[in-house]
This record gives C-alpha cells, structure tokens and sequence, in this order.
C-alpha cells in the first residue's frame, strides 16, 4: 500500500473512532482537534522523508471546508523550524465564543508537537490533547524554541 493511501485511510479510521463517542458540542470540536491531528501526521510524514517543514500543498494535506471552523496554515517563514495549522470557529458554540481558536505546530526534527486552544472555556470541549490555553503566538514561539534547543 501506497504511503499517502495508508495516511489517508488510517486518519480516517482515528477519526471515525474520535468522533463516535461524542455528542453535540464536544462533537463540533472534535472536528477541529481532528482536522489538526491530520495534518500533524502528514506534516511528520513529510519531515521524515524530506528532513524539513512542508507547505500544506507539500504534505499534500487539503484544509476541508467546514460549517464551524476556518482553516488556516502557517509556516515558519524565517527558519522554517515548524508548521502550524490553526482553526477558528465561524460561531458560538456554547460557552466557546466566536474565533476562538485551536492550534498545533509541528516543529522540525525531535522536539514535541506544541497545541493550544485560545480559552479555557474551549479546553472543557477539547479532547485532553488541547488542554493548554494559549494564543496562536505562543504555540509557535514554543515549538521554534524546542527546535532550537535540541
């Protein structure tokens, strides 16, 4: 089996098993934590077998359109130490306001995968993986410094 195919069904499968015992607004922000655990795995894929940081175009990984959330895709421009993608939610949803926020930067080399969700009226929705309140900012200053201290 093809390297991209086994991504692609083995994400799907993780996301059937996320979503399934989930129900309402966890549900909903499951689907953000979900889309952003993708595109780690494809951002290490390609890290490993070209030693670098890929534009989501590179990693092949399609931001989806989405009902709750905007997607967005960041690399580092200066260094390229990491990538981060980044989910804004398009409305409320419970007590998690408007453009509130999940992200994940995924630095080059060792170092560990940086999350945030912007509050922690978000963190009570998020999967454990996204129980750091932080900004956008932050992820990526802290996955750059891990690279560089490696």
């Amino acid at each position: 089996m093809k390297p991209k195919i086994a991504k692609v069904m083995l994400t799907s499968l993780l996301a059937g098993a996320m979503l399934s015992g989930c129900s309402g607004e966890k549900k909903i922000i499951a689907e953000a934590a979900q889309t952003l655990k993708t595109y780690e795995t494809f951002q290490q894929a390609y890290i490993a077998e070209h030693n670098k940081i890929g534009t989501a175009e590179q990693i092949t990984f399609e931001e989806p359109s989405s009902e709750w959330f905007l997607y967005v895709n960041v690399v580092d421009p200066f260094m390229g130490l990491y990538g981060c993608e980044t989910a804004v939610l398009k409305q409320d949803v419970g007590d998690c306001p408007k453009k509130s926020t999940w992200i994940t930067c995924v630095p080059k080399g060792t170092a560990e995968i940086q999350r945030r969700v912007s509050s922690a009226a978000c963190a009570k929705l998020s999967p454990e993986t996204f129980s750091t309140v932080g900004t956008v900012e932050e992820a990526a200053l802290a996955a750059g410094m891990a690279v560089l201290g490696q």
